[in-house]
């Protein structure tokens, strides 16, 4: 993965749980700095599956797919179309 995906995904994650800072730091301390992992690593899974196993890809996503959220087929397009 290039700096430059790198550095747009670090940024999108940390945009869309600046909202929730306290929110995640209220249930337990550093949960706001774990998020960030845990979603970062998850969208580069997303970004990256191809290079993935289909149980690697599916191990990653398995806690936010269990909540309900959708995840990209590991063999379908790339996000972005590339």
């Amino acid at each position: 993965m290039s700096a430059s995906e790198n550095s747009s995904i670090n940024r999108a994650v940390r945009s869309a749980l600046l909202p929730r800072v306290d929110e995640l730091e209220a249930v337990r301390q550093g949960l706001h700095s774990d998020s960030i992992s845990a979603c970062g690593i998850a969208a580069r899974a997303v970004r990256k599956r191809a290079a993935l196993t289909e149980e690697q890809y599916r191990v990653l996503l398995a806690p936010f797919v269990a909540v309900g959220l959708d995840a990209p087929e590991r063999d379908g397009p790339a996000p972005g179309g590339s």
